[in-house]
Protein backbone atom coordinates (compact mmCIF):
# COMPACT_ATOMS: atom_id res chain seq x y z
CA UNK A 1 0.00 0.00 0.00
CA UNK A 2 1.01 3.39 -1.13
CA UNK A 3 -0.37 6.90 0.68
CA UNK A 4 -0.16 10.40 -1.02
CA UNK A 5 0.66 13.07 1.58
CA UNK A 6 -0.78 16.38 -0.04
CA UNK A 7 0.49 18.61 2.42
CA UNK A 8 4.38 17.62 1.52
CA UNK A 9 3.43 16.31 -2.25
CA UNK A 10 5.54 12.86 -1.45
CA UNK A 11 4.27 9.54 -1.34
CA UNK A 12 5.00 6.93 1.66
CA UNK A 13 4.69 3.48 2.38
CA UNK A 14 2.88 3.38 5.73
CA UNK A 15 3.19 0.48 8.44
CA UNK A 16 0.04 -1.00 8.06
CA UNK A 17 -1.85 -3.25 10.67
CA UNK A 18 -5.15 -5.37 11.96
CA UNK A 19 -6.88 -7.20 9.49
CA UNK A 20 -4.89 -6.56 5.86
CA UNK A 21 -6.93 -7.34 3.14
CA UNK A 22 -5.93 -10.13 0.45
CA UNK A 23 -5.11 -8.33 -2.83
CA UNK A 24 -7.54 -6.98 -4.36
CA UNK A 25 -9.23 -5.13 -7.42
CA UNK A 26 -12.17 -3.59 -8.35
CA UNK A 27 -13.47 -2.35 -5.03
CA UNK A 28 -14.32 1.18 -4.20
CA UNK A 29 -12.88 3.28 -1.51
CA UNK A 30 -14.80 6.19 0.00
CA UNK A 31 -13.18 8.91 2.43
CA UNK A 32 -15.86 9.31 5.90
CA UNK A 33 -14.02 12.04 7.30
CA UNK A 34 -10.05 13.20 7.62
CA UNK A 35 -8.77 10.50 8.23
CA UNK A 36 -11.25 7.95 7.74
CA UNK A 37 -12.55 5.54 4.90
CA UNK A 38 -14.18 2.86 4.21
CA UNK A 39 -13.73 -0.18 1.43
CA UNK A 40 -16.39 -2.64 0.04
CA UNK A 41 -16.59 -5.71 -2.31
CA UNK A 42 -14.36 -6.30 -5.14
CA UNK A 43 -12.66 -9.20 -6.78
CA UNK A 44 -9.69 -11.19 -4.91
CA UNK A 45 -8.02 -15.07 -5.76
CA UNK A 46 -10.47 -16.57 -4.16
CA UNK A 47 -13.30 -14.65 -6.55
CA UNK A 48 -15.87 -12.09 -5.57
CA UNK A 49 -15.73 -10.11 -2.14
CA UNK A 50 -18.68 -8.76 0.17
CA UNK A 51 -16.47 -7.73 2.63
CA UNK A 52 -16.50 -4.38 4.22
CA UNK A 53 -13.45 -2.73 6.14
CA UNK A 54 -12.78 0.37 7.89
CA UNK A 55 -9.76 2.44 7.55
CA UNK A 56 -8.16 5.11 10.11
CA UNK A 57 -4.76 6.83 8.82
CA UNK A 58 -2.35 8.53 10.70
CA UNK A 59 0.91 10.34 8.92
CA UNK A 60 3.20 6.94 8.85
CA UNK A 61 0.84 4.14 9.68
CA UNK A 62 -2.82 2.78 8.11
CA UNK A 63 -5.08 0.57 10.82
CA UNK A 64 -7.58 -1.50 9.07
CA UNK A 65 -10.78 -3.32 10.44
CA UNK A 66 -12.93 -5.99 8.87
CA UNK A 67 -16.91 -5.56 9.66
CA UNK A 68 -18.01 -9.00 10.70
CA UNK A 69 -20.92 -10.00 8.48
CA UNK A 70 -23.18 -11.46 11.13
CA UNK A 71 -24.97 -13.93 9.13
CA UNK A 72 -28.87 -15.17 9.63
CA UNK A 73 -31.37 -12.70 9.58
CA UNK A 74 -29.33 -9.73 9.54
CA UNK A 75 -29.40 -7.87 5.96
CA UNK A 76 -25.79 -7.61 4.24
CA UNK A 77 -25.17 -7.43 0.76
CA UNK A 78 -24.12 -9.75 -1.82
CA UNK A 79 -20.78 -10.19 -3.38
CA UNK A 80 -19.89 -8.03 -6.49
CA UNK A 81 -17.40 -6.48 -8.09
CA UNK A 82 -17.14 -3.31 -10.69
CA UNK A 83 -19.95 -1.15 -8.99
CA UNK A 84 -19.75 2.02 -7.67
CA UNK A 85 -20.92 3.66 -4.08
CA UNK A 86 -20.89 7.35 -3.23
CA UNK A 87 -21.07 9.09 0.68
CA UNK A 88 -24.53 10.65 1.70
CA UNK A 89 -24.20 12.82 5.25
CA UNK A 90 -27.11 13.25 6.86
CA UNK A 91 -28.28 14.39 10.24
CA UNK A 92 -28.28 10.61 11.50
CA UNK A 93 -24.66 10.69 9.93
CA UNK A 94 -22.74 9.73 7.03
CA UNK A 95 -24.05 6.49 4.86
CA UNK A 96 -22.20 4.90 2.15
CA UNK A 97 -24.73 3.54 -0.96
CA UNK A 98 -23.73 0.90 -3.37
CA UNK A 99 -25.49 0.64 -6.62
CA UNK A 100 -24.67 -2.37 -8.97
CA UNK A 101 -21.89 -4.33 -9.84
CA UNK A 102 -21.32 -7.70 -11.20
CA UNK A 103 -22.90 -10.25 -10.64
CA UNK A 104 -25.00 -8.87 -7.80
CA UNK A 105 -27.66 -5.90 -9.51
CA UNK A 106 -29.12 -3.71 -6.59
CA UNK A 107 -29.02 -0.45 -3.82
CA UNK A 108 -27.71 -1.06 -0.89
CA UNK A 109 -27.48 1.93 1.97
CA UNK A 110 -24.68 1.31 4.57
CA UNK A 111 -25.05 3.49 8.45
CA UNK A 112 -21.45 3.93 8.99
CA UNK A 113 -21.83 4.86 12.45
CA UNK A 114 -24.64 2.09 13.46
CA UNK A 115 -22.71 -0.60 10.50
CA UNK A 116 -26.15 -1.54 9.48
CA UNK A 117 -26.97 -2.36 6.12
CA UNK A 118 -30.09 -1.64 4.36
CA UNK A 119 -30.87 -2.66 0.71
CA UNK A 120 -33.80 0.19 -1.21
CA UNK A 121 -35.85 -1.65 -3.56
CA UNK A 122 -38.41 -1.08 -6.33
CA UNK A 123 -35.65 0.09 -8.52
CA UNK A 124 -35.49 -0.14 -12.36
CA UNK A 125 -33.06 -2.30 -14.14
CA UNK A 126 -31.81 0.81 -15.76
CA UNK A 127 -30.34 1.61 -12.46
CA UNK A 128 -29.15 -0.88 -11.09
CA UNK A 129 -28.05 -3.59 -14.00
CA UNK A 130 -24.33 -1.65 -13.95
CA UNK A 131 -21.10 -2.26 -13.93
CA UNK A 132 -17.74 -0.37 -14.75
CA UNK A 133 -19.80 3.27 -14.78
CA UNK A 134 -19.84 6.74 -12.81
CA UNK A 135 -21.38 7.68 -9.73
CA UNK A 136 -21.75 11.05 -8.39
CA UNK A 137 -24.07 12.42 -5.33
CA UNK A 138 -25.64 16.13 -5.15
CA UNK A 139 -27.23 17.17 -1.94
CA UNK A 140 -30.61 18.87 -3.27
CA UNK A 141 -31.87 20.04 0.15
CA UNK A 142 -30.35 18.58 4.02
CA UNK A 143 -32.91 15.87 3.59
CA UNK A 144 -32.68 15.29 -0.26
CA UNK A 145 -29.73 13.78 -2.54
CA UNK A 146 -29.86 13.32 -5.93
CA UNK A 147 -27.65 10.15 -7.38
CA UNK A 148 -26.40 10.59 -10.68
CA UNK A 149 -25.59 7.63 -12.92
CA UNK A 150 -23.77 7.55 -16.51
CA UNK A 151 -22.39 4.92 -18.70
CA UNK A 152 -21.24 1.25 -17.51
CA UNK A 153 -20.21 -1.82 -19.51
CA UNK A 154 -24.11 -3.19 -20.23
CA UNK A 155 -26.51 -1.88 -22.56
CA UNK A 156 -28.03 0.30 -20.08
CA UNK A 157 -25.21 3.49 -20.29
CA UNK A 158 -27.79 6.46 -20.39
CA UNK A 159 -28.21 8.64 -17.23
CA UNK A 160 -30.01 8.07 -14.70
CA UNK A 161 -31.28 9.94 -11.51
CA UNK A 162 -32.20 8.26 -8.34
CA UNK A 163 -33.72 10.57 -5.51
CA UNK A 164 -32.99 9.16 -2.04
CA UNK A 165 -34.74 11.03 0.56
CA UNK A 166 -34.26 10.59 4.28
CA UNK A 167 -37.97 10.98 6.19
CA UNK A 168 -39.10 12.11 9.35
CA UNK A 169 -39.86 9.21 10.67
CA UNK A 170 -35.92 8.18 9.85
CA UNK A 171 -36.17 6.12 6.93
CA UNK A 172 -35.33 6.22 3.35
CA UNK A 173 -37.49 6.83 0.35
CA UNK A 174 -36.20 6.11 -3.40
CA UNK A 175 -37.63 7.26 -6.79
CA UNK A 176 -36.38 7.66 -10.44
CA UNK A 177 -36.29 10.92 -11.75
CA UNK A 178 -36.80 11.80 -15.59
CA UNK A 179 -34.28 13.62 -17.29
CA UNK A 180 -36.88 15.99 -18.97
CA UNK A 181 -38.83 16.83 -15.45
CA UNK A 182 -35.92 16.71 -13.63
CA UNK A 183 -35.91 20.90 -13.41
CA UNK A 184 -39.62 20.76 -12.21
CA UNK A 185 -38.59 18.41 -9.66
CA UNK A 186 -35.99 19.90 -8.63
CA UNK A 187 -37.73 23.32 -8.13
CA UNK A 188 -40.81 21.67 -6.21
CA UNK A 189 -38.19 18.83 -3.80
CA UNK A 190 -36.08 22.50 -3.05
CA UNK A 191 -39.79 24.42 -2.02
CA UNK A 192 -41.00 21.39 -0.48
CA UNK A 193 -37.99 20.80 1.84
CA UNK A 194 -37.46 24.24 3.01
CA UNK A 195 -41.34 24.93 3.62
CA UNK A 196 -40.86 21.68 5.80
CA UNK A 197 -38.12 22.33 8.36
CA UNK A 198 -39.24 26.01 8.74
CA UNK A 199 -37.08 29.12 8.58
CA UNK A 200 -35.41 29.41 11.84
CA UNK A 201 -34.65 25.03 11.15
CA UNK A 202 -33.15 27.16 7.93
CA UNK A 203 -31.56 29.91 9.56
CA UNK A 204 -29.85 26.80 11.48
CA UNK A 205 -28.72 25.47 8.67
CA UNK A 206 -27.20 28.28 6.74
CA UNK A 207 -25.57 29.18 10.39
CA UNK A 208 -24.20 25.50 10.20
CA UNK A 209 -22.78 26.06 6.93
CA UNK A 210 -21.20 29.09 6.97
CA UNK A 211 -19.17 27.69 9.95
CA UNK A 212 -18.35 25.03 8.09
CA UNK A 213 -17.00 26.89 5.06
CA UNK A 214 -15.13 29.32 7.71
CA UNK A 215 -13.67 26.20 9.21
CA UNK A 216 -13.13 24.99 5.81
CA UNK A 217 -11.47 28.27 4.86
CA UNK A 218 -9.27 28.03 8.27
CA UNK A 219 -8.12 24.68 7.85
CA UNK A 220 -6.84 25.27 4.30
CA UNK A 221 -5.14 28.82 5.58
CA UNK A 222 -3.42 26.36 8.36
CA UNK A 223 -2.64 23.51 5.75
CA UNK A 224 -0.89 26.47 4.02
CA UNK A 225 1.03 28.13 6.56
CA UNK A 226 2.19 24.43 7.90
CA UNK A 227 3.12 23.69 3.98
CA UNK A 228 5.06 26.66 3.96
CA UNK A 229 7.11 26.64 7.14
CA UNK A 230 7.86 22.60 6.34
CA UNK A 231 9.30 24.32 2.97
CA UNK A 232 11.36 26.86 5.18
CA UNK A 233 12.53 24.75 7.62
CA UNK A 234 13.64 21.83 4.64
CA UNK A 235 15.62 24.95 2.93
CA UNK A 236 16.85 25.94 6.45
CA UNK A 237 18.08 22.31 6.97
CA UNK A 238 19.74 21.92 3.67
CA UNK A 239 21.77 25.26 4.28
CA UNK A 240 22.99 24.33 7.77
CA UNK A 241 24.03 20.49 5.84
CA UNK A 242 25.63 22.74 3.43
CA UNK A 243 27.70 24.99 6.18
CA UNK A 244 28.69 21.91 8.03
CA UNK A 245 30.00 20.16 5.20
CA UNK A 246 31.78 23.18 4.40
CA UNK A 247 32.99 23.53 8.35
CA UNK A 248 34.22 19.75 7.81
CA UNK A 249 36.16 20.38 4.40
CA UNK A 250 37.70 23.51 6.32
CA UNK A 251 38.84 21.82 9.34
CA UNK A 252 40.04 18.68 7.71
CA UNK A 253 42.43 21.25 4.71
CA UNK A 254 43.56 22.60 8.49
CA UNK A 255 44.49 19.64 9.92
CA UNK A 256 46.18 18.63 6.81
CA UNK A 257 47.85 21.56 6.66
CA UNK A 258 48.89 21.07 10.43
CA UNK A 259 50.29 17.81 9.95
CA UNK A 260 52.95 18.81 6.99
CA UNK A 261 54.36 21.78 8.94
CA UNK A 262 55.02 18.92 12.11
CA UNK A 263 56.74 16.53 9.89
CA UNK A 264 58.45 19.14 8.07
CA UNK A 265 60.44 19.97 11.05
CA UNK A 266 60.74 16.57 12.30
CA UNK A 267 62.20 15.58 8.99
CA UNK A 268 64.87 18.61 9.20
CA UNK A 269 66.06 16.83 12.39
CA UNK A 270 66.17 13.65 11.25
CA UNK A 271 67.75 13.39 7.96
CA UNK A 272 71.17 12.69 8.83
CA UNK A 273 70.13 9.99 11.70
CA UNK A 274 67.81 8.45 8.66
CA UNK A 275 70.97 8.00 6.05
CA UNK A 276 73.19 6.67 8.15
CA UNK A 277 70.63 3.83 9.44
CA UNK A 278 69.90 3.45 5.97
CA UNK A 279 73.38 2.96 5.14
CA UNK A 280 74.40 0.69 7.75
CA UNK A 281 71.06 -1.18 6.86
CA UNK A 282 72.33 -1.40 3.46
CA UNK A 283 76.09 -3.25 4.57
CA UNK A 284 74.15 -5.49 6.57
CA UNK A 285 71.97 -6.31 3.37
CA UNK A 286 75.08 -6.80 1.44
CA UNK A 287 77.12 -9.39 3.73
CA UNK A 288 73.81 -11.32 4.05
CA UNK A 289 73.31 -11.84 0.49
CA UNK A 290 77.23 -12.61 0.70
CA UNK A 291 76.67 -15.31 2.73
CA UNK A 292 73.66 -16.78 0.57
CA UNK A 293 75.45 -16.81 -2.36
CA UNK A 294 78.08 -18.89 -0.18
CA UNK A 295 75.67 -21.12 0.63
CA UNK A 296 74.50 -21.77 -2.25
CA UNK A 297 77.09 -22.67 -3.98
CA UNK A 298 77.97 -25.17 -1.51
CA UNK A 299 74.56 -26.41 -2.53
CA UNK A 300 75.42 -26.64 -6.07
CA UNK A 301 78.96 -28.49 -5.70
CA UNK A 302 77.17 -31.27 -3.70
CA UNK A 303 74.22 -31.75 -6.35
CA UNK A 304 76.97 -31.61 -9.25
CA UNK A 305 78.74 -34.83 -7.59
CA UNK A 306 75.29 -36.36 -7.26
CA UNK A 307 74.33 -35.28 -10.73
CA UNK A 308 77.75 -37.15 -12.07
CA UNK A 309 77.17 -40.44 -10.16
CA UNK A 310 73.61 -40.21 -11.84
CA UNK A 311 74.82 -39.97 -15.12
CA UNK A 312 77.27 -42.88 -14.54
CA UNK A 313 74.57 -44.48 -13.47
CA UNK A 314 72.26 -43.75 -16.32
CA UNK A 315 74.94 -44.62 -19.10
CA UNK A 316 75.00 -48.47 -17.74
CA UNK A 317 70.99 -48.56 -17.89
CA UNK A 318 71.31 -46.59 -21.18
CA UNK A 319 73.79 -49.48 -23.23
CA UNK A 320 72.05 -52.10 -21.41
CA UNK A 321 68.70 -51.37 -22.87
CA UNK A 322 70.35 -50.60 -26.45
CA UNK A 323 71.60 -54.18 -26.29
CA UNK A 324 67.46 -55.39 -25.91
CA UNK A 325 66.80 -52.87 -28.43
CA UNK A 326 68.81 -54.53 -30.64
CA UNK A 327 68.25 -57.79 -30.49
CA UNK A 328 64.43 -57.51 -30.72
CA UNK A 329 65.00 -55.29 -34.08
CA UNK A 330 66.70 -58.46 -35.71
CA UNK A 331 64.18 -61.19 -34.47
CA UNK A 332 61.24 -58.51 -36.27
CA UNK A 333 63.78 -58.19 -39.46
CA UNK A 334 63.58 -62.06 -39.40
CA UNK A 335 59.84 -61.85 -38.86
CA UNK A 336 59.39 -59.25 -41.42
CA UNK A 337 61.36 -60.88 -44.43
CA UNK A 338 59.01 -63.90 -43.96
CA UNK A 339 55.77 -62.00 -43.96
CA UNK A 340 57.31 -60.57 -47.55
CA UNK A 341 57.94 -63.45 -49.52
CA UNK A 342 54.38 -64.88 -48.26
CA UNK A 343 52.96 -61.72 -49.36
CA UNK A 344 54.91 -61.29 -52.65
CA UNK A 345 53.92 -64.68 -53.79
CA UNK A 346 49.84 -64.11 -53.02
CA UNK A 347 50.36 -60.92 -55.22
CA UNK A 348 51.90 -62.61 -57.93
CA UNK A 349 49.43 -65.47 -58.32
CA UNK A 350 46.35 -62.61 -57.84
CA UNK A 351 48.28 -60.83 -60.72
CA UNK A 352 48.17 -63.74 -62.74
CA UNK A 353 44.30 -63.98 -62.10
CA UNK A 354 43.90 -60.46 -62.91
CA UNK A 355 45.73 -61.20 -66.35
CA UNK A 356 43.21 -64.10 -67.38
CA UNK A 357 40.01 -61.80 -66.49
CA UNK A 358 41.28 -58.83 -68.53
CA UNK A 359 41.97 -61.43 -71.31
CA UNK A 360 38.05 -63.00 -71.27
CA UNK A 361 36.89 -59.50 -71.13
CA UNK A 362 38.98 -58.55 -73.80
CA UNK A 363 37.43 -61.67 -76.03
CA UNK A 364 34.32 -60.68 -74.99
CA UNK A 365 34.33 -57.05 -75.83
CA UNK A 366 35.52 -58.30 -79.37
CA UNK A 367 32.46 -60.69 -79.56
CA UNK A 368 29.92 -57.92 -78.46
CA UNK A 369 31.93 -55.40 -81.33
CA UNK A 370 31.61 -57.97 -83.96
CA UNK A 371 27.86 -58.59 -82.81
CA UNK A 372 26.52 -54.94 -82.94
CA UNK A 373 28.65 -54.24 -86.36
CA UNK A 374 26.73 -57.81 -88.22
CA UNK A 375 23.16 -55.99 -86.82
CA UNK A 376 24.11 -52.66 -87.94
CA UNK A 377 24.74 -54.04 -91.52
CA UNK A 378 21.62 -56.18 -91.25
CA UNK A 379 19.42 -52.91 -90.30
CA UNK A 380 20.65 -50.84 -93.23
CA UNK A 381 20.14 -53.76 -95.80
CA UNK A 382 16.72 -53.34 -95.56
CA UNK A 383 14.64 -51.17 -97.73
CA UNK A 384 12.35 -48.74 -96.29
CA UNK A 385 9.71 -46.65 -98.23
CA UNK A 386 9.64 -42.24 -97.92
CA UNK A 387 6.11 -40.46 -96.80
CA UNK A 388 5.39 -36.63 -95.61
CA UNK A 389 4.08 -36.68 -92.34
CA UNK A 390 5.30 -36.32 -89.14
CA UNK A 391 4.64 -37.77 -85.38
CA UNK A 392 5.74 -38.35 -82.26
CA UNK A 393 5.68 -42.30 -81.05
CA UNK A 394 6.77 -44.96 -78.06
CA UNK A 395 6.57 -48.26 -79.33
CA UNK A 396 5.56 -51.56 -78.00
CA UNK A 397 8.49 -53.85 -76.44
CA UNK A 398 9.27 -56.02 -79.11
CA UNK A 399 12.12 -58.44 -79.55
CA UNK A 400 15.10 -57.22 -81.93
CA UNK A 401 15.92 -54.66 -84.82
CA UNK A 402 14.67 -57.02 -87.04
CA UNK A 403 11.08 -56.27 -85.86
CA UNK A 404 11.33 -52.87 -87.39
CA UNK A 405 11.04 -54.29 -91.27
CA UNK A 406 7.27 -54.22 -90.56
CA UNK A 407 7.65 -49.84 -91.03
CA UNK A 408 6.36 -48.82 -94.09
CA UNK A 409 6.04 -45.82 -95.97
CA UNK A 410 8.24 -43.41 -93.61
CA UNK A 411 11.23 -41.41 -93.73
CA UNK A 412 14.37 -42.60 -91.84
CA UNK A 413 16.79 -40.05 -90.27
CA UNK A 414 19.16 -42.33 -88.22
CA UNK A 415 19.34 -45.66 -86.82
CA UNK A 416 20.96 -46.36 -83.77
CA UNK A 417 21.62 -49.88 -81.62
CA UNK A 418 22.83 -49.68 -77.71
CA UNK A 419 23.53 -52.51 -75.48
CA UNK A 420 21.60 -52.66 -72.30
CA UNK A 421 24.43 -54.87 -69.86
CA UNK A 422 23.79 -55.68 -65.92
CA UNK A 423 21.67 -54.87 -63.40
CA UNK A 424 23.18 -51.42 -62.87
CA UNK A 425 21.55 -48.37 -64.19
CA UNK A 426 22.45 -46.98 -67.27
CA UNK A 427 21.44 -43.99 -69.58
CA UNK A 428 21.85 -43.94 -73.58
CA UNK A 429 21.93 -40.63 -74.94
CA UNK A 430 21.25 -39.89 -78.61
CA UNK A 431 22.00 -35.99 -79.02
CA UNK A 432 21.80 -35.23 -82.09
CA UNK A 433 18.79 -36.55 -82.54
CA UNK A 434 17.06 -35.07 -79.02
CA UNK A 435 16.31 -38.69 -77.26
CA UNK A 436 17.68 -40.11 -74.43
CA UNK A 437 17.09 -43.36 -73.15
CA UNK A 438 17.21 -44.03 -69.29
CA UNK A 439 17.25 -47.82 -67.32
CA UNK A 440 16.29 -48.87 -64.14
CA UNK A 441 18.32 -50.73 -61.91
CA UNK A 442 17.65 -54.28 -61.75
CA UNK A 443 15.98 -54.23 -64.97
CA UNK A 444 18.22 -57.48 -66.22
CA UNK A 445 20.15 -59.75 -63.90
CA UNK A 446 23.61 -59.43 -63.42
CA UNK A 447 24.88 -61.57 -66.17
CA UNK A 448 22.32 -60.46 -69.31
CA UNK A 449 22.79 -58.23 -72.11
CA UNK A 450 19.69 -56.84 -74.63
CA UNK A 451 19.86 -55.15 -77.56
CA UNK A 452 17.97 -52.00 -77.91
CA UNK A 453 17.64 -50.38 -81.16
CA UNK A 454 16.16 -46.81 -82.21
CA UNK A 455 14.50 -45.16 -85.36
CA UNK A 456 14.57 -41.30 -85.51
CA UNK A 457 11.64 -41.05 -88.08
CA UNK A 458 10.94 -37.30 -90.21
CA UNK A 459 7.98 -38.79 -92.49
CA UNK A 460 5.10 -41.07 -92.61
CA UNK A 461 1.46 -41.66 -92.56
CA UNK A 462 0.85 -40.62 -88.66
CA UNK A 463 -2.54 -39.81 -87.52
CA UNK A 464 -2.81 -37.84 -84.58
CA UNK A 465 -5.29 -37.14 -81.87
CA UNK A 466 -8.06 -34.44 -83.16
CA UNK A 467 -6.97 -30.73 -81.70
CA UNK A 468 -3.31 -31.95 -81.59
CA UNK A 469 -0.17 -30.99 -83.11
CA UNK A 470 3.31 -32.39 -83.29
CA UNK A 471 6.08 -30.54 -81.54
CA UNK A 472 9.01 -33.30 -81.91
CA UNK A 473 10.85 -36.17 -83.89
CA UNK A 474 9.06 -39.87 -84.44
CA UNK A 475 11.02 -43.06 -82.74
CA UNK A 476 10.37 -46.28 -83.24
CA UNK A 477 12.30 -48.53 -79.93
CA UNK A 478 12.20 -52.06 -80.04
CA UNK A 479 14.05 -54.42 -77.42
CA UNK A 480 15.65 -57.80 -77.68
CA UNK A 481 14.16 -58.83 -74.44
CA UNK A 482 11.66 -57.52 -72.22
CA UNK A 483 13.03 -55.83 -69.31
CA UNK A 484 11.68 -56.29 -65.62
CA UNK A 485 11.33 -52.68 -65.48
CA UNK A 486 10.03 -49.65 -67.60
CA UNK A 487 12.42 -47.27 -69.94
CA UNK A 488 12.25 -43.94 -69.07
CA UNK A 489 12.38 -41.91 -72.06
CA UNK A 490 13.06 -38.37 -72.44
CA UNK A 491 12.07 -36.89 -76.16
CA UNK A 492 13.31 -32.95 -77.09
CA UNK A 493 10.69 -30.97 -78.04
CA UNK A 494 10.37 -27.13 -79.27
CA UNK A 495 8.18 -25.18 -77.12
CA UNK A 496 9.59 -22.64 -75.13
CA UNK A 497 8.49 -23.14 -71.08
CA UNK A 498 10.67 -20.49 -69.75
CA UNK A 499 8.47 -17.87 -67.52
CA UNK A 500 5.45 -19.99 -68.88
CA UNK A 501 5.08 -22.85 -66.60
CA UNK A 502 1.24 -22.82 -67.25
CA UNK A 503 1.77 -24.15 -71.27
CA UNK A 504 3.35 -27.71 -69.57
CA UNK A 505 -0.37 -28.85 -69.24
CA UNK A 506 -0.85 -28.74 -72.98
CA UNK A 507 2.19 -31.48 -73.49
CA UNK A 508 1.16 -34.82 -74.43
CA UNK A 509 2.84 -37.67 -75.38
CA UNK A 510 1.62 -40.22 -77.67
CA UNK A 511 2.51 -44.02 -78.92
CA UNK A 512 1.52 -46.10 -81.72
CA UNK A 513 2.11 -49.99 -82.73
CA UNK A 514 4.47 -50.50 -84.71
CA UNK A 515 2.51 -53.86 -86.16
CA UNK A 516 -0.49 -52.33 -87.91
CA UNK A 517 -2.61 -54.26 -90.91
CA UNK A 518 -3.33 -51.20 -92.89
CA UNK A 519 -1.97 -47.55 -92.42
CA UNK A 520 -1.56 -44.81 -91.47
CA UNK A 521 -0.25 -45.50 -88.26
CA UNK A 522 -2.92 -44.12 -85.57
CA UNK A 523 -1.25 -42.62 -82.38
CA UNK A 524 -3.43 -42.02 -78.86
CA UNK A 525 -2.47 -40.43 -76.19
CA UNK A 526 -0.45 -41.47 -72.89
CA UNK A 527 -1.42 -40.40 -69.58
CA UNK A 528 1.37 -39.18 -66.86
CA UNK A 529 4.55 -37.26 -68.62
CA UNK A 530 6.47 -34.63 -66.75
CA UNK A 531 7.83 -31.38 -68.72
CA UNK A 532 9.82 -29.12 -66.45
CA UNK A 533 10.01 -25.37 -67.17
CA UNK A 534 13.84 -24.73 -67.12
CA UNK A 535 14.14 -28.22 -69.85
CA UNK A 536 13.51 -28.63 -73.29
CA UNK A 537 12.93 -31.86 -73.07
CA UNK A 538 9.88 -34.04 -71.35
CA UNK A 539 10.16 -37.62 -69.85
CA UNK A 540 7.73 -40.61 -69.45
CA UNK A 541 7.75 -44.01 -68.58
CA UNK A 542 7.11 -47.23 -70.94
Amino acid sequence: MNVCTLLLDQWISPVVTGDRPPPISHFTLKPVTNNTAVIFGGFTDNGVSNKLYMISFTKTSVDILEVPNPGGSVQWPKERWGHSSVLITTSSGPHLLVVGGDPAYDVWLLDINKRKWKELINLPDTVTRRYWYSLSVWSVTPTTNWIIEFGGGVSYKDTAVIELRYTSDNDWSTSVILLDQYQDQLRRRILSDWENLGLSKEVQLLRGHLQEREREFYEEQLLREIKEKEQIRQDRDKEQQQLLQEKATLSQQLDDATSLLEQAEKDKSTVELEYYEKLKAKVAEILGEKTQVEEKQQIITEDYEKLKLNVADMEEQYLKEKQIIIDDSQNLISEKDKVIAKLTSQVEEQSQNEKQIITDLKEKELYIAKLVKERQERVLKQPIKETSSIGLQFNYLIPSMDKLDCLSDVQVAERKLFLIQGDKPQLMNWENYGLRIGVQKESLLSSETVEAAVVALVGGQFQFPPNTVLVSAVYAVSLSKPLLKRLILEIQHCIDLTGRPGLSRHLKFAIAPVSTPSLPHHFSLVEGGEFKADSWYGSNST
